[in-house]
């Protein structure tokens, strides 16, 4: 540069400058958008069984990912530590995504529900010897072999449902309320002591009536499980007590509920009472199912708000001396959930697998605040008094 003018000296440290910036600033890009491709978030874009029993498609947003696949037996408290502990075993599956994000993945299918759990992986070599994982998702199987043996229940394909996970998931928008509220999936589940039965002598109206009618209800051992039997649903309510003290029909948590809201709208007591669904995810996928649970709330107007009740668990929860409803536990944190007094109306013998029972005849729940990812509400029923209901519940 020596033979240069000052001017085009200028010249070429300006170009050169420019030159150094680009050069930067691509490189930076290529560094930036390659920590994105591996940080960024899995999401399930599909879902989809094949004609072989227990085998599906996945569809991810991403092309080149190992998914390993563990058979945990039983569904495990902390997720964290399941992930922990599952990475250091020898999983029975590894599949990895195609061009496209899709892979297929067979789940094992021993019990009536049985735990898989699939680890999302993204390997620099396909001899898989460095990994980073990205995600998990938890996969529970009631195949259509078990739901009929089981239950004589007929469902074609069986049933997939999904537990914990922290993959991002297209959401069913329809007739939802604050579907982004989550429990976030890598906490522990929630350790709530259930007390045995309720001891409280002055209950609101509702909630003693809504105590009646659960207690009458389990008065008589019956059936539980999934039901072909779909024209009893159309009976009144204590038509279909009656066939279900008769062990002429399984029910679940919804028909348990819809019976209880049946017999609500017939006593007096309760003014109005609405069906709750209480689900962890909403996907919108028919054949993946997310954890649910159906509840009701009764309308006290002494406490001027909706009270959850239970009917399938024979339950009702109290957080500082105040009724809670859905709304109220959706809104709390895990920690806060905690805290919660739940209390049973009446020695309700099903307890299921959302309970631990204890020494001192208490209860943990087990995974039940989980279900309130995101609420949906029935419609509203008065109570409907008359001659011919009176008669028909005496």
């Amino acid at each position: 540069m020596q033979y240069m003018t000052k001017k085009h000296k200028r010249v070429v440290l300006t170009f050169l400058t420019c030159v150094l910036l680009i050069t930067s600033f691509y490189v930076h890009h290529l560094l930036h958008q390659q920590t994105s491709d591996n940080t960024s978030t899995v999401k399930l874009l599909n879902f989809k069984p094949t004609a072989v029993s227990n085998e599906f498609e996945l569809t991810l947003n991403k092309r080149d990912l190992d998914i390993f696949v563990y058979d945990l037996q039983t569904k495990p408290d902390n997720i964290d530590r399941a992930v922990t502990r599952t990475q250091h075993s020898t999983p029975f599956q590894i599949r990895r995504t195609n061009n496209k994000g899709q892979v297929l993945i067979s789940l094992k299918q021993t019990t009536y529900n049985h735990d898989n759990l699939l680890l999302i992986k993204q390997c620099k070599t396909k001899a898989r010897h460095e990994c980073k994982q990205l995600a998990y998702i938890e996969l529970f199987r009631q195949s259509e072999a078990t739901l009929n043996k089981k239950f004589n229940f007929m469902k074609q394909g069986g049933y997939t449902i999904i537990g914990r996970t922290n993959i991002a998931l297209p959401q069913d928008k329809t007739n939802v309320k604050n579907i982004d509220h989550y429990i976030k999936p890598s906490n522990s589940l929630p350790n709530v002591i259930i007390q045995k039965t309720s001891s409280e002598p002055n209950l609101p109206k509702a909630l003693a009536r809504a105590s009646d009618i659960i207690t009458f209800m389990w008065s008589k051992p019956f059936m539980t499980g999934p039901s072909n039997n779909v024209s009893i649903r159309t009976k009144p309510a204590f038509a279909r007590l009656k066939l279900l003290w008769q062990n002429k029909w399984r029910v679940q948590c919804a028909d348990t509920r819809d019976i209880f809201i049946g017999l609500a709208t017939s006593i007096s007591g309760i003014p109005r009472v609405r069906a709750v669904g209480l689900m962890q995810y909403n996907a919108a996928f028919a054949d993946l199912i997310a954890n649910s649970h159906a509840v009701a709330e009764v309308y006290s107007t002494s406490q001027q708000k909706w009270i959850l009740v239970d009917p399938w668990y024979g339950m009702y929860f109290k957080l500082d001396n105040n009724y809670l409803n859905a709304d109220d536990i959706q809104h709390m944190s895990v920690a806060k959930r905690k805290t919660i007094s739940a209390y049973r109306f009446a020695n309700v013998n099903n307890l299921g697998d959302a309970f631990i029972h204890k020494k001192d005849n208490s209860y943990r729940l087990n995974f039940y605040t989980i279900y309130f990812g995101t609420l949906t509400y029935g419609p509203i029923r008065q109570q409907r008094l008359s001659a011919q209901t009176n008669e028909q519940h005496r």
